[in-house]
């Protein structure tokens, strides 16, 4: 069996950050701030600390903190 690699994420989106609007990407994003808007993209995981107010589909979605919208993700962990 071979061991399993953790990338590094692509973009952090840092606690004392906001965005207000949709967030589209392609890599991984790493959530500790506060999203108000869509979230659409590969794989992203939301911190303890993070915030999204509004829909997510990811193919990737490691949850931890709070969401307020519907959740679509192929695959969903939620600590």
């Amino acid at each position: 069996m071979g061991k399993e690699t953790t990338k590094a994420p692509d973009s952090i989106i840092a606690a004392d950050m906001s965005i207000d609007g949709d967030l589209d990407f392609s890599g991984t994003v790493v959530i500790n701030g506060q999203i108000k808007g869509m979230v659409k993209g590969n794989q992203a995981q939301l911190g303890n600390s993070g915030t999204i107010i509004g829909d997510i589909v990811l193919k990737d979605f490691d949850c931890g903190g709070m969401v307020k919208g519907s959740v679509s993700s192929e695959r969903l962990s939620m600590r």
